[in-house]
């Protein structure tokens, strides 16, 4: 043992023969006689510890082995490793802690070092990023040149200090990432890596995407409320003016079957003014007992227009199909959009079916998303022979803006505007699908136990019944519509004293002296809105009734113009008869029919 030992195991001036080694070095074995450096821990003669570093070689002398042993204290060292390792833990522990995605880049392009956030985002194990080159991790083919481009640049120590890519998961989805850039340079000055922050703004592109797309479907509802209101008037005017004429002709008159086409015509303006309502969400809802097969029957001509060429559409309804009690502009909404969907799930043509039946349902199905009650049902279904859907999507089809249509090509509100309509109605919702093979959409409605009316029943017994002669103050400021009422509520019976707006029927108040039975008004119109009006002259008239009309519906009427929810009120366009049988129905003090 020379002196540097004796110093470093407390054996200065001290005999150390006879003293283990065991007892300096605990650990040690006589196997490591290979000269290899290796750590263990010593112990001085007093038992202060230390870190020791050993290599031990065999001898071999003719009076048998001896052993060389070269003990160096590392305790400095091993404090310093101790201390750095602290602090890469620190970091790591830091950069894990983070939502952004850390990659650190090799002057290769390689991935060296990245945080916990990139495996929860990419859905890659460590293993599987360690190593790879950034672009192919990124896994977007479009995007590669760009990327090695810019790894490139950075190489050379020039590197666009932020930027956005794509990035597809393992599972395939693609996430949207805005990355920050920086430089990491060694000692001699030269970039030796680059550092890469993510920020994951998929959901918050989303989120904008949202909010844009809720302004512009609200700026066209606003749109839409506004061209339906324009567009009943229009159509009260047509409507009631060629009825006016064909009560005027003989039955045998070849001029009455244009005029039935004119009335038929207006009935599909109609129509489409209630569809156009129904998108912007501001329809009036009438849940009524409907034949569902008639229904689908009347939409026949536009689900063929809606459809190209290339697919088939075939109507397979049974004859004995339960009635349902529903809205039927949202009846039509739910049939059009699913045939909507079936359309573009065939880009190459095939066969869309749309059948019914009536079953007793248990209330359990593996195609149902909606729980339902045991009872008897008629089934709606829909059937395409398109490109299916995927079973990764099946669970997410009824979310809102959830779609799997291309960029601009799909709202992602059709089937959970479907979904809600049903469940309103008390009915369910299921669908089965087979990839490659098309998919079915079963919607379940409770069957009503009353029976449907007639779509057009003539009933001239009841129109004998709402004539009158009582007084009606008409106010309406569109002239069209204006002198078609007149003259529908003149025929039968009443005296009808008209004015264009508030003010003028104010005046034509006092010039009754108050005798006005009904008061039957536009809600909207210049200068004075229907409601004021009301007020002024009920004043004036004590017990006056009052018959709100309008373009807009009950609902926009009640919430914007404070009409009371009970008040009667008529939507145009109206046929002739409806209208009477209104009046009659007011002044007789009946709500019974308020829309």
């Amino acid at each position: 043992m020379n002196a540097a030992a004796e110093q470093l195991f407390g054996l200065s001036g001290l005999d150390p023969a006879g003293v283990p080694i065991g007892r300096l070095l605990p650990g040690l074995s006589w196997d490591w006689a290979d000269g290899t450096p290796r750590e263990l821990d010593g112990r001085d003669a007093a038992g202060r510890a230390f870190a020791a570093e050993v290599a031990l070689n065999r001898i071999t002398e003719a009076a048998g082995p001896l052993y060389c042993l070269v003990v160096r204290d590392v305790s400095e060292r091993r404090r310093a490793e101790t201390a750095a390792a602290a602090e890469r833990n620190f970091i790591s522990a830091i950069l894990d802690t983070t939502s952004a995605i850390l990659l650190v880049i090799d002057r290769e392009g390689r991935i060296v070092r990245f945080n916990r956030a990139c495996e929860e985002v990419s859905g890659y194990a460590a293993e599987e990023i360690g190593g790879r080159p950034v672009w192919a991790f990124l896994d977007v083919p479009e995007e590669q040149d760009s990327i090695r481009r810019a790894t490139a640049a950075a190489r050379a120590g020039h590197c666009p200090p932020r930027g956005e890519t794509w990035l597809r998961t393992k599972s395939g989805a693609l996430r949207r990432i805005a990355w920050s850039n920086a430089i990491l340079r060694d000692h001699r000055n030269q970039p030796a890596y680059l550092i890469s922050f993510g920020i994951d703004l998929t959901e918050q592109r989303m989120l904008r995407e949202q909010l844009l797309h809720s302004q512009k479907m609200e700026a066209m509802g606003r749109l839409a409320g506004g061209v339906a209101h324009d567009f009943n008037n229009l159509l009260t005017a047509i409507s009631g003016f060629a009825e006016l004429v064909v009560d005027t002709l003989a039955p045998e008159d070849p001029r009455r079957s244009d005029l039935a086409e004119i009335q038929k015509a207006a009935e599909r303006a109609a129509c489409l003014t209630r569809q156009l309502l129904a998108f912007s969400r501001k329809q009036v809802i009438q849940p009524q007992v409907l034949d569902l097969n008639n229904v689908v029957r009347g939409l026949e001509l536009m689900l063929r227009r809606l459809l190209r060429e290339d697919v088939q559409l075939i109507l397979d309804l049974a004859p004995s199909c339960g009635a349902v009690r529903m809205d039927r502009g949202q009846l039509e909404q739910v049939v059009i959009n699913l045939a909507i969907n079936a359309r573009d799930a065939m880009p190459r043509g095939g066969r869309l079916t749309v059948s019914s039946t009536t079953l007793i349902h248990p209330g359990r199905s593996h195609d149902l998303r909606t729980p339902l009650e045991p009872g008897t049902y008629t089934r709606l279904s829909i059937s395409d022979t398109g490109h299916g859907i995927h079973a990764a999507d099946l669970p997410h089809i009824f979310e809102p803006f959830f779609t799997t249509k291309q960029a601009g090509k799909g709202t992602g509100l059709g089937l959970s505007t479907v979904y809600g309509i049903v469940a309103q109605a008390g009915g369910g919702i299921g669908v089965e699908s087979v990839e490659g093979a098309g998919a079915t959409f079963h919607i379940y409605l409770p069957v009503a136990g009353a029976v449907p009316l007639p779509e057009a029943a003539d009933q001239p017994a009841f129109r004998e019944a709402a004539q009158g002669s009582e007084t009606v103050l008409l106010v309406e400021d569109e002239a069209e519509v204006r002198e078609v009422i007149r003259r529908v509520l003149a025929r039968a019976g009443y005296h009808v004293v008209t004015a264009p707006g508030g003010e003028e029927a104010v005046a034509r108040g006092a010039e009754l002296g108050g005798r006005i039975h009904l008061l039957l008004t536009d809600i909207v119109m210049p200068g004075m809105f229907g409601p004021q009006l009301y007020q002024s002259l009920s004043r004036q008239c004590p017990g006056l009734r009052v018959l709100y009309i309008s373009g807009h519906t009950h609902e926009e009427s009640i919430r914007n113009l404070e009409i009371p929810a009970d008040a009667a009120f008529l939507q145009k366009p109206f046929a002739p008869d409806l209208l009477v049988r209104r009046v009659r129905e007011v002044l007789a003090g009946s709500q019974l029919s308020s829309r």
